[in-house]
């Protein structure tokens, strides 16, 4: 109950923060809410609306980085999800996009961008109804019909409210990613037994004063508890800072691109 209530608490904090086109066609007047997640490195995208077919989900605008085409015949690459947190910064692109990660990891890189007042994930009944990660499950599983996308090597990272949608995508769809990365977010350890099938990594701040660390610590705890794979690391006396570079260290691109599906989904 202390999880649940704790999970709720925390659900209610975020939400307080503040031409018609087919699926990856562009759309200028989408209401999203940051225009620029990559900052200037947001020129290195292309902006699309994804327009899912399932009426329950919701249009979403994403930003779409992919190797330089063409291909060679047979080639795959690795796909990245990337959750912004509640400003909509999307800070793990801005590395994976760097010339020399490309070169060491060449990977698509889709960066969809929420409204306002609406969350990746919320580990809480109340929260259900209006996950961002459904929809951003659903552009996936749209691109990889489009792109040769290595399906065994399906990735999520994500910082603050994208650090608890990166925990939601291991809870809603263990058989999609074959890693991830929660960085300062926040979950329920109750989830934690359906948590068992996708490597995780999480780091969190000691002093982060926006989002403790105790739901992410004791969730990590459970999940190995439980016999998955999660390595989690605070880290002394940092707060709430989802452009601090320790989170995306090499060690950090190493491990992830590693992680490999024994099949394809």
């Amino acid at each position: 109950m202390k999880y649940a209530l704790a999970s709720l608490a925390f659900w209610c904090f975020l939400t307080g923060l503040s031409f018609t086109a087919e699926a990856g066609s562009p759309d200028s007047r989408a209401n999203i809410r940051n225009e620029q997640p990559m900052a200037e490195l947001t020129a290195l995208f292309e902006r699309q609306l994804f327009q899912p077919r399932d009426k329950k989900l919701q249009d979403l605008t994403y930003f779409w980085f992919q190797p330089i085409p063409p291909y060679p015949e047979g080639l795959k690459f690795p796909l990245v999800l990337v959750l912004h947190g509640g400003s909509g910064n999307s800070y793990a692109s801005r590395f994976l996009v760097k010339p020399e990660m490309q070169r060491a990891y060449p990977a698509f890189i889709v960066v969809p961008v929420l409204p306002e007042r609406k969350l990746w994930a919320g580990s809480h009944p109340a929260a259900a109804k209006g996950e961002g990660i459904h929809d951003a499950v659903a552009l996936i599983r749209d691109i990889v019909t489009r792109y040769p996308v290595d399906t065994r090597r399906i990735y999520v990272i994500g910082c603050s409210d994208g650090g608890t949608g990166t925990f939601g995508a291991v809870t809603y769809y263990p058989d999609l990613f074959a890693g991830a990365v929660a960085i300062s977010g926040a979950w329920n350890p109750e989830n934690a037994p359906k948590m068992t099938k996708v490597p995780i990594a999480a780091m969190h701040g000691t002093a982060d004063t926006i989002i403790s660390p105790n739901s992410a610590r004791d969730t990590m705890g459970l999940i190995q508890q439980y016999g998955g794979q999660a390595f989690y690391n605070e880290l002394p006396g940092q707060g709430h800072n989802c452009a601090a570079e320790h989170y995306y260290a090499p060690s950090i691109w190493s491990w992830l691109f590693s992680q490999k599906k024994t099949s394809p989904q």
